[in-house]
């Protein structure tokens, strides 16, 4: 429970996906597993051939727009005034809600970049995998999780979407446990939530695709096997 806490908080960066599942093929599990979109796709598309269903039987995913390439993060240290070896702790989303870049020199100073402001980085950095991805939500996960950012929850709630018969026993477990404090909301409030993020995802991938050149295949591919 210690590491998971201190786990907490978003990451902006990118992160693969074969050391976990070599973790849970060595320690066998079960676990639950919480990951990106593209994470998930992954991992769904082996559970579709009998791969890791039983190791993961729960899956979490977060809300994404676009993750940044390494390089976003020594942009934004760079302009907070640090030289990278300078750095003793970083926070991307350190604070109060909605938070933002945190820095922490190892001579004590302290450096704080409001979210909003640094958001332009995205663009500058975003990996090619995010601009062919047309998931915001993470429609494949048991419980998809990400902030809510309507002025009447402003202040930390997260917006959670159910999508399985596991997620919503996992759901009400956790609220009939005290753990999380919930409260109903329909369809609407999540498409004003995230509408130009929706749009970015689901209209604007048709242009991204189109520029990319990405076919739109998502079934399994088989290589040949030499």
């Amino acid at each position: 429970p210690q590491e998971v806490q201190r786990a907490a908080q978003s990451k902006y960066s990118l992160l693969s996906l074969d050391a976990l599942l070599r973790t849970a093929h060595d320690e066998g599990g079960p676990f639950a597993f919480v990951g990106l979109p593209c994470h998930v796709h992954g991992l769904r598309r082996l559970q579709r051939i009998d791969s890791y269903r039983a190791e993961f039987p729960i899956v979490i995913g977060l809300f994404c727009g676009f993750n940044l390439e390494p390089a976003a993060t020594d942009h934004l240290i760079h302009k907070a005034g640090f030289a990278r070896e300078q750095v003793a702790q970083l926070e991307y989303r350190g604070g109060p809600w909605p938070g933002g870049l945190v820095i922490q020199g190892h001579d004590g100073q302290r450096r704080f970049v409001p979210k909003h402001a640094y958001s332009y980085v995205n663009l500058m950095h975003v990996p090619r995998r995010c601009l062919a991805c047309p998931d915001l939500t993470n429609e494949l996960a048991d419980l998809s999780v990400g902030d809510c950012w309507l002025e009447e929850y402003a202040g930390g709630w997260s917006t959670v979407i159910c999508r399985s018969v596991q997620g919503e026993r996992l759901l009400a477990e956790t609220e009939q446990a005290g753990a999380v404090r919930m409260e109903d909301i329909g369809r609407e409030a999540i498409l004003r939530s995230h509408g130009h993020l929706l749009a970015y995802k689901k209209e604007g991938y048709f242009v991204r695709q189109s520029w990319l050149r990405v076919p739109l295949e998502y079934e399994l591919l088989r290589p040949p096997i030499g």
